[in-house]
């Protein structure tokens, strides 16, 4: 008998595979990616996924601050320039987004 489905078993798989796959119990899903890849690569591409998802959370955690200065900057440039219409929003936006990565 199959033990029941454990989402602790393979998590980053699981979020990688068709749902059909996801939802199977941890040993079934193991024997199905490994009869489809080869003895082993269940776990082997489970343990690539989770060193690729942390490696985005890291970078990511480093670049929010500063995606999100020079969105701020941009966003108080296009502020500015929306007097002069159109143009003056984009080129605000431009600019500010601009000052605001060099002044980092």
């Amino acid at each position: 008998m199959l033990a029941p489905y454990a989402p602790q078993d393979f998590p980053q798989l699981r979020q990688v595979v068709d749902p059909r796959l996801a939802g199977l119990p941890g040993q079934q899903l193991r024997s199905t990616i490994d009869s489809a890849f080869g003895d082993g690569m269940a776990d082997s591409i489970d343990q690539d996924l989770e060193g690729i998802f942390d490696g985005f959370t890291r970078a990511m955690s480093r670049a929010l601050p500063v995606i999100t200065q020079i969105g701020g900057g941009a966003l108080q440039g296009a502020m500015a320039g929306s007097a002069a219409g159109l143009l003056g929003i984009i080129a605000g936006a431009a600019a500010g987004g601009t000052g605001a990565g060099l002044s980092r």
